[in-house]
């Protein structure tokens, strides 16, 4: 398996893929199954062009895991993230893997090479997830990240219960 930068549009379509596949699985019983059930893989071909843009000129990384297809993906980003996040610190945004390759390392490979894109003063990495999504949490307690508070998120035009965690570097 290789883990890669986003290379290109076409990646999107894959990422999307996954991206959907992950939440019908990780968030089934979490999120309201509408909002599920309507999550789409499809990419029109000008979004794709205009969302790679905008990605590669972010101030952040997208990486993807791809065996002959992608299989997972994960987004750092530094610079204006989120409120929880602080200037010296970093969010992981996403990171999904393909719901058959879980338990796999996928995911693990995703995130130490995200972790060794981050800048270098960059003091901790901090991820929201679920408050629900045990799956999740086992993954970053696993992976050095400790609970650093939580708080209420909109999602899908739900206002969800979120765990902050935080790992330091």
């Amino acid at each position: 398996m290789e883990v890669r930068r986003l290379a290109s549009p076409d990646d999107l379509a894959e990422v999307q893929r996954v991206n959907a596949l992950a939440w019908r699985a990780a968030y089934r019983g979490l999120v309201p199954d509408s909002v599920l059930d309507s999550l789409s893989s499809d990419v029109a071909e000008d979004a794709a062009e205009r969302r790679f843009s905008e990605l590669r000129e972010a101030d952040g990384r997208v990486f993807v895991a791809a065996d002959d297809d992608i299989v997972g993906y994960a987004r750092v980003r530094w610079g204006d993230t989120k409120p929880f996040v602080d200037p010296s610190e970093a969010g992981l945004k996403e990171l999904y893997v393909h719901p058959d390759r879980w338990g796999e390392g996928v995911g693990t490979r995703l995130l130490e090479r995200g972790l060794d894109s981050l800048p270098e003063d960059t003091d901790a990495l901090v991820v929201e997830a679920l408050a629900g999504n045990e799956r999740a949490q086992t993954f970053y307690t696993r992976r050095g990240f400790v609970h650093a508070g939580s708080r209420t998120a909109e999602f899908a035009d739900e206002e969800l219960e979120t765990a902050l965690y935080r790992r330091n570097l």
